[in-house]
């Protein structure tokens, strides 16, 4: 299934991949299938019925937007290319050294493969 949306004319349609019944063995297979295919073909996907509240992803949103809407300085504390530095992290263009051209983004990654203690979020994030 595809999603369709309009952009300056053009019809963009961007692959969906339906999460439900992924407990069932089978549709597990069906949407890991799904995955494969929008990730080779597309590089990108939209994901639905991924149980997430629309006010827990409205609220991520905001924090994001909020902290990169914060003082340089106060920001600047989280900015690294280390990824085993941090485990929340603000960082440009992860491929900088790597890519053969620039592609500029800022990004905020938070990781959650350890305990995170809500002091080491930024605080426009820890509400959320």
């Amino acid at each position: 299934m595809a999603q369709e949306f309009t952009h300056k004319g053009t019809q963009i349609q961007v692959p969906v991949i339906n999460l439900s019944g992924i407990l069932d063995t089978d549709r597990r297979r069906q949407i890991v299938e799904e995955l494969r295919i929008a990730s080779e073909t597309w590089g990108f996907f939209q994901v639905v019925n991924h149980g997430i509240p629309l006010s827990v992803l409205d609220g991520m949103i905001d924090g994001v937007r909020k902290f990169f809407d914060m003082d340089f300085e106060e920001r600047k504390k989280y900015y690294t290319h280390d990824i085993t530095r941090k485990r929340v992290r603000w960082h440009s263009n992860f491929d900088l050294f790597t890519s053969r051209t620039a592609n500029w983004r800022d990004s905020l990654s938070i990781s959650f493969s350890d305990q995170i203690y809500s002091d080491e979020w930024p605080h426009p994030c820890r509400h959320i």
